[in-house]
C-alpha cells in the first residue's frame, strides 16, 4: 500500500483524489498471478461510535477485493514496557509507582508475577489512611454486557493497607473486590490471582491504594487482563 497523488499505471486507480490531492493506493503490478492481501491498518479506536465512513475507488481489469474488518485487540498489561497508559492519582506518597522490586525490606515482593516488573504502592511516608488511584486507561464505551477483570496481587507487611478495585457506571464509581491487611506470608510468596465479574456498562476501572498504619503496606499489581473487553477496542483493516 502506498500513499500517492497519482498512480503509476493507466487504466486503473483513480485520476484524482476525493477531497485534497492524496490518497492510498493498493499497488498491484506484481507478485505474478497468484492471490495476495496486504493489509492497511488504522490506529487503535476507544469509542462508542457504530459507524465508520470512507470514500473507495475501484476501477481496472483484473479488480480484486477490498474489505473492511474490525477486530478487537487483547487487554493486557503485564508492565513490561511501561506503564501502559495507567496513571497514578498522587505525586506524594503514598503513590503507585513501577518497579522491580520494592526499596523497604519486609514489604513488597521479591520479584514480578511474571517478567520483571509489576506496579506497587509505595507508603514510606504520608499519613496513615491516606489513598493513591492506580486509573486505568480509557475511556471504555459503555455496554450492557458483562466483562471479567483479572490480575495478579501481592500484600505482604506489617502494617498493610486495603486494596480495591473500583468500576465505574455512569457517574458512580463502585466498589468490585477488596482485600485488606496482610494476604501473604512474606516477600518469597507467590502473587495471587483475582478474578473479578465487573458490572454491565463499567465506563472506567481504577484500583484504589489505601495505606496502613505505617510504612510497611507496599501492596503490588501485575499481569492485568480483561477476558471481554468492556466496550469496543477494535481496529480496522483494509485487504
Amino acid at each position: 500500500l502506498s500513499l500517492h497523488d497519482a498512480l503509476p499505471i493507466s487504466g486503473t486507480g483513480p485520476n484524482k483524489a476525493q477531497g485534497g490531492k492524496w490518497f492510498m493506493f493498493l499497488e498491484t503490478s506484481g507478485g505474478g498471478n497468484n492471490v495476495g492481501k496486504s493489509w492497511l491498518t488504522a490506529p487503535t479506536l476507544r469509542t462508542n461510535t457504530m459507524s465508520m465512513r470512507f470514500y473507495y475507488h475501484m476501477v481496472g481489469a483484473n479488480m480484486g477485493t477490498l474489505r473492511v474488518q474490525t477486530a478487537p485487540l487483547p487487554a493486557t498489561q503485564n508492565f513490561e514496557s511501561g506503564w501502559g497508559g495507567y496513571t497514578s492519582s498522587t505525586t506524594a506518597v503514598p503513590n503507585w509507582r513501577r518497579g522491580t522490586r520494592t526499596p523497604s525490606s519486609g514489604t513488597g515482593p521479591n520479584k514480578a508475577a511474571s517478567g520483571k516488573w509489576f506496579m506497587y504502592l509505595e507508603c514510606s511516608g504520608g499519613r496513615a489512611g491516606a489513598v493513591s488511584y492506580l486509573n486505568a486507561p480509557g475511556p471504555f464505551a459503555s455496554t450492557t454486557k458483562r466483562g471479567r477483570l483479572q490480575f495478579y496481587y501481592h500484600m505482604t507487611g506489617a502494617n498493610m493497607g486495603t486494596l480495591s478495585v473500583e468500576a465505574k457506571v455512569g457517574k458512580k464509581w463502585n466498589r468490585v473486590w477488596f482485600k485488606k491487611g496482610k494476604q501473604h506470608a512474606n516477600q518469597n510468596t507467590k502473587f495471587s490471582r483475582a478474578s473479578i465479574t465487573l458490572p454491565a456498562k463499567t465506563i472506567g476501572l481504577r484500583f484504589k491504594g489505601q495505606k496502613g498504619t505505617s510504612w510497611s503496606g507496599d501492596m503490588s499489581i501485575d499481569n492485568r487482563s480483561e477476558e471481554r473487553r468492556v466496550g469496543k477496542e477494535c481496529r480496522s483493516r483494509w485487504s
